[in-house]
């Protein structure tokens, strides 16, 4: 899984740990981390989400004809009809 690369703010260290987590709205995150390194920094962190882009998908075709992936084929080979 990937993760939002966060680091403390007094040490440097990416070894921080939620405390608490609560979302506020549907696209809106607040957070509070600690910092398990220099036991030193607390830290309030909101997220919000601010673009989501959606996959359009269509039917291929000629997906269905080939036995291989599309990222493989070469599209200046030409069609030998079977």
């Amino acid at each position: 899984m990937a993760q939002v690369d966060i680091r403390c703010s007094k040490c440097g260290s990416k070894n921080l740990g939620v405390r608490t987590s609560e979302r506020m709205t549907m696209h809106s995150t607040s957070t509070i981390l600690y910092c398990h390194n220099c036991h030193a920094c607390k830290m309030h962190v909101m997220t919000e989400i601010v673009a989501v882009e959606i996959a359009s998908y269509e039917r291929s075709d000629q997906a269905m004809r080939i036995n291989k992936p599309l990222d493989e084929t070469d599209p200046n080979q030409l069609e030998i009809p079977t």
